[in-house]
């Protein structure tokens, strides 16, 4: 898989195959340095270019508080993930003590997501 450099955020992508299944699993941080702006068009740009895979599940830290959910940014990218067919799954509790952050999945349709302690897959 080839994806261009992106300026607002870091990734690392893995690929699966097997039983005529081909998975991308990445993992993203958008450091809270880094414009919204910039980060949703660079991730739109990494969504477009992840259509030819079977399943794709993204996870990673995005500063981005997704539970408040009349924050501009956080509309913009739950949009955008609708836009392309993913959904969102909460993982488990807070990713940070004092904050409303939570653990985040995200899945095209249809999808796998991992379990709550993180060891075991799943059809949804």
């Amino acid at each position: 898989m080839h994806l261009s450099d992106y300026c607002s955020m870091e990734y690392v992508c893995a690929v699966i195959h097997g039983l005529g299944v081909k998975v991308l699993v990445m993992v993203v941080y958008r450091p809270p340095s880094s414009a919204i702006g910039e980060f949703l068009d660079d991730f739109s740009d990494v969504l477009e270019r992840t259509t030819h895979y079977s399943s794709v599940v993204i996870v990673g830290d995005l500063n981005l508080h997704l539970d408040v959910k009349d924050d501009l940014g956080v509309m913009k990218f739950e949009s955008l993930l609708a836009e392309n067919n993913y959904v969102q799954h909460c993982v488990c509790g807070d990713t940070r003590r004092w904050s409303l952050a939570r653990r985040r999945v995200n899945t095209r349709r249809p999808a796998c997501i991992v379990d709550e302690r993180l060891a075991t897959w799943r059809a949804v």
